[in-house]
């Protein structure tokens, strides 16, 4: 393997390393603010109700 692709895959597996990372905060925030928020109104979803999917977006 030629020092420039050893170069590439330790940039490519930094960003994977980050990119799972953010994943795994993002995930065990998200879980977090669910079940602090699910009995807030009457056994529904404190938020959730009003996340959309971002249909808006792109063309």
């Amino acid at each position: 393997m030629t020092p420039h692709a050893a170069s590439l895959m330790n940039v490519t597996r930094m960003i994977g390393a980050v990119f799972g990372v953010a994943m795994l905060q993002l995930a065990g925030a998200a879980l977090a603010w669910r079940t602090a928020g699910a009995g807030t109104r009457a056994g529904r979803p404190s938020r959730s109700d009003k996340i959309r999917p971002a249909t808006h977006l792109g063309p």
